[in-house]
């Protein structure tokens, strides 16, 4: 009687008695929700983008007809084109805002869905990290090199790869309050919240099972979500180095305020290659690799490697699954989110890049 009373229990509980199973449920969920986040963000940056530059040429170009009744459609578009560039501050808030918007709302869901951890867990005051400063000083070191590969995609597409198109894309273009505007949320919103989504809560949610599969996969959806190919290797690069930091100190705050310089010192050399051409900008980035590259490599060297145990952000994330590719890829690439947001965000970057080469052509 004992033996069928202990049999029908084990029938009620079936599968879900199952350590592993409920392991991979919930890292699976984990998975899901995380990249569910930023395929969100992705469609409302671009939904709102191009919604938003709809309705201003539409406003612009019936306006434009009304006062010009005799223009024929060619000269329209030139004069809807001239007048949307004048707009330029207005466009730029209405993308900024999104981006924004986009990143409270993905945070606030995403730790909201996931119960392993809470928002509070990546906010510790004190780190485990050894000398955290230079850690944040050493990031620099990535600017330079990626400068030169973005500044080689510019000229491979086109235009002239020199330090004037870094001094527009870095300082708002030449017009004084869309370099206000671009500086404060860069260098204040953006890097606040990008690392409270991208490391407090996507390398959490990713990180059970392996902490390096955590950084490259949130690496490469930070960088995929600025939505840049010149862009892309300097974000990639600049996410993992952001992922080590975040574990070994066990807090994001050392990473919202190296975000926060990073940041900064891209819109410095903005304006140095704004008011010293060529020279000052190659000036800027060589004092800068030379001073944050050994402040990197000695970050390194007293923090070495990333322990899959006992380096993590929030407590009891270690996951009973073993950190083996087959378990982690498959969980992950298994999560149609994740292939959408890659094959959306690729498509997008490849697309701008191949049309700015067609333009210039």
């Amino acid at each position: 009687m004992k033996k069928a009373e202990e049999s029908v229990q084990s029938n009620d509980t079936g599968s879900t008695s199952d350590p592993v199973k409920e392991e991979r449920r919930r890292v699976k969920r984990s998975y899901g929700v995380s990249t569910t986040a930023v395929l969100f963000q992705i469609l409302v940056i671009n939904l709102v983008s191009v919604g938003a530059n709809v309705v201003l040429q539409a406003i612009a170009a019936s306006r434009l007809q009304a006062e010009n009744p005799g223009v024929s459609a060619e000269e329209l578009k030139v004069l809807v084109s001239e007048a949307i560039g004048q707009q330029a501050v207005l466009t730029t808030l209405i993308s900024l805002a999104a981006a924004g918007l986009a990143l409270v709302v993905a945070t606030a869901v995403g730790y909201k869905m996931i119960h392993t951890f809470r928002f509070r867990d990546s906010l510790h005051t004190k780190t485990r990290a050894k000398a955290v400063p230079l850690g944040v000083i050493g990031i620099l070191a990535v600017q330079p090199v990626s400068v030169l590969i973005s500044l080689l995609l510019r000229t491979i597409a086109g235009t002239n790869g020199s330090s004037a198109d870094l001094a527009n894309t870095m300082s708002g273009n030449g017009d004084p309050v869309g370099q206000i505007i671009a500086m404060i949320y860069s260098c204040i919103f953006a890097a606040l919240l990008e690392e409270l989504f991208f490391r407090g809560f996507m390398l959490n949610a990713l990180s059970p099972v392996s902490k390096w599969f955590a950084i490259i996969v949130s690496s490469l959806m930070f960088a995929l979500i600025h939505g840049n190919l010149g862009q892309f290797p300097n974000t990639f690069i600049i996410g993992i180095i952001h992922g080590y930091i975040a574990l070994k100190a066990g807090s994001v705050i050392p990473n919202i305020i190296a975000h926060m310089l990073t940041n900064f010192m891209a819109f410095a050399a903005g304006f140095a290659a704004e008011a010293w051409g060529d020279t000052g900008y190659i000036i800027f980035f060589v004092a800068e690799f030379v001073i944050a590259a050994p402040c990197l490599i000695l970050f390194f060297k007293k923090n070495g490697r990333i322990n899959n145990k006992t380096d993590i952000i929030a407590p009891g994330l270690n996951s009973e699954l073993p950190a083996k590719s087959e378990n982690t890829v498959k969980l992950l690439f298994g999560c149609p989110s994740f292939w959408i947001a890659v094959i959306f965000e690729l498509g997008s970057m490849i697309t701008v890049f191949m049309s700015s080469m067609a333009a210039t052509a």
